[in-house]
């Protein structure tokens, strides 16, 4: 994004001066630095099943008419309009990589999340659950800062 969009979209507030970028502010000394190293990882991956997925979106979809992040109400579509078009993340309440064989998955074990939230839910090794991010969601709003996770 480039920052003139970025500065059109967030109201200017206390920490900013109309016309000053986010690099105007910064002072860190870093402007560029080398990229784009090709580095050969090995990662355990875990199944998941997309039908369960497509399942949950087609539920809120037919309940709601929308697919709405399940924590801060945010909608790919109204946002980006036809581009975030059925676009939202699936969130796991029992984690994949705890599962044993032959343990099964419900749709009911599925949260629609945004990306904001659903990073937000992973950002500790002890994950948040859904009702713990809405309460820190909540708290923040009413001690002055924005309910909403997105601009």
């Amino acid at each position: 994004m480039s920052l003139s969009i970025f500065a059109e979209i967030c109201p200017a507030g206390p920490y900013r001066l109309p016309g000053e970028t986010i690099e105007d502010l910064t002072g860190d000394g870093i402007e560029e630095a080398e990229e784009g190293r090709v580095i050969t990882a090995l990662h355990r991956r875990y199944e998941r099943n997309s039908a369960l997925v497509q399942a949950k979106k087609k539920r809120a979809l037919t309940a709601l008419g929308r697919l709405a992040c399940e924590a801060c109400g945010f909608d790919f579509r109204e946002r980006y309009g036809d581009h975030g078009e059925g676009f939202i993340e699936c969130h796991h309440t029992k984690p994949v990589h705890a599962l044993k064989p032959g343990d099964k998955t419900k749709v009911g074990d599925l949260r629609l999340l945004c990306s904001n939230c659903h990073r937000m839910v992973h950002a500790t090794r002890l994950w948040l659950t859904i009702e713990e991010l809405v309460t820190i969601i909540h708290q923040t709003a009413e001690i002055g800062g924005s309910a909403a996770a997105h601009p």
